[in-house]
């Protein structure tokens, strides 16, 4: 599935992202800064297409629900959070200091769920405890 594969080159993304927030922290030099932001965004904008695809994938499918139903698609959902996250508070700061902290973060939870060898990236229905049947209970 496509959305995998976008996913996959997120994580080396990300990686990317925190390699270049480092070397701003260490060099000093706002150049890197700049950068590791626009390779940060371009990696959220990328998990953001890769999870809307894995959305409508879900509906194709006949499964249809949001993401957010295994392991595997929590850790995606957490990283695409916090990047999201540190990505609107460091544009109303103005302060690129916690990239090398956050980013790191995001990079380890989709290498988690991409590397682990108890995950499945496979779109599955839900467990019968999380499906609605959007009935009351009767009492």
């Amino acid at each position: 599935m496509i959305n995998t594969v976008i996913l996959s080159w997120v994580t080396f993304i990300y990686f990317t992202a925190f390699a270049f927030y480092l070397v701003r922290m260490v060099s000093g030099k706002e150049l890197w800064g700049r950068l590791a932001t626009v390779t940060a965004l371009i990696g959220l904008v990328a998990q953001t297409v890769a999870l809307v695809l894995r959305w409508v994938t879900s509906y194709q499918m006949g499964i249809g629900h949001v993401p957010l139903s295994n392991l595997y698609e929590s850790m995606i959902f957490f990283a695409w959070a916090i990047v999201a996250l540190y990505l609107l508070m460091e544009w109303r700061t103005k302060n690129r200091s916690l990239g090398t902290f956050v980013v790191p973060v995001a990079f380890l939870s989709m290498a988690f769920a991409s590397l682990s060898p108890n995950v499945s990236s496979r779109i599955q229905p839900l467990i019968p405890t999380l499906q609605s049947t959007g009935s009351q209970p009767t009492s």
